[in-house]
Order: structure tokens, then C-alpha cells, then sequence
């Protein structure tokens, strides 16, 4: 790492981080990544790390990064999540606006959604073992509880 990727790490995510999390914001559909987090707080075994201490607090982050992603072009996306400049022509909510203007609290948001959305392919094997196993994803915790 050079004295500029340091810089900009230390203010928010690394210009590659950021290119991959824009890449992975767009990539997963908002249902998807809705499904796989309600099942993070509902059941304790899935592959995803969870940052957060509730449902809501996962939504006010969630909402905000996938506004930005939906919203900015690639090129201000990266500049809002690495250097923490946000256009201020952006339309966002109370919430959105809170986590924005605290630069510490965006920043933590960023680790933490972004390491989320690096979980998601595991939490699909996850997914589809259980199914092939031949269990609903709701059931197996049920199962599971009977079984030991």
C-alpha cells in the first residue's frame, strides 16, 4: 500500500473496496439482500457478520449505500465511499442525512455493509445446502433445536 491508499483508507473504503462494493450493491437485488439480512437477525447460523444491533440500524445503512449506488454514477459513488464527499444535491431522508454528516459513522457503515455483501455468496451455499438438505431455511433452526 503507497501513502495514498493509506490516506484514503484511513478516511473511508480503499479505491478497490469501493469499485467492488458499487459492483456488489448492483450486483445483489434489494430483496435478496433485504431476505439475507432479516435471516441474519432471525437465525443465528448464517455465514453473515452482523454489525449491527438491530433490524433498523442494518436498514438505515443498507438504504443509504444502496440510495448511493442507484443514485451517483460509478466515478461518485467511489468518491463519496473513499474520501467521504457527498454530492450535496442528493436527495436523502432524516436518517440517511444523520449517517452522512457524521464522517466517523459513514465510514464505519461502509466497513460494515461492505463486509455484509462480501458474506453473500456464502450465505447462498448456506441457503442452498439447507434446501438440498431438504429443509425450508425456517425449518432447519426447528429441526436442529429437536435434534440435539
Amino acid at each position: 500500500m503507497n501513502k495514498k491508499e493509506i490516506k484514503n483508507h484511513s478516511l473511508g473504503l480503499s479505491r478497490k473496496e469501493a469499485i467492488i462494493f458499487y459492483e456488489t450493491l448492483n450486483y445483489y437485488g434489494y430483496d435478496q439482500i433485504i431476505n439475507a439480512a432479516y435471516n441474519m437477525f432471525t437465525r443465528g447460523q448464517t455465514p453473515l457478520p452482523q454489525h449491527w444491533e438491530n433490524d433498523k440500524d442494518f436498514l438505515k445503512s443498507f438504504y443509504l449505500f444502496h440510495d448511493l449506488a442507484k443514485g451517483l454514477k460509478k466515478d461518485s459513488f467511489i468518491q463519496a465511499v473513499t474520501k467521504i464527499r457527498i454530492p450535496q444535491n442528493l436527495k436523502i431522508d432524516k436518517n440517511s442525512k444523520k449517517l452522512i454528516t457524521n464522517n466517523k459513522l459513514f465510514t464505519q457503515e461502509s466497513y460494515n455493509l461492505f463486509d455484509f455483501l462480501n458474506h453473500m455468496d456464502k450465505y447462498f451455499e448456506y441457503e442452498t445446502t439447507l434446501i438440498s438438505l431438504g429443509y425450508p431455511p425456517d425449518e432447519f433452526e426447528k429441526h436442529r433445536k429437536k435434534a440435539s
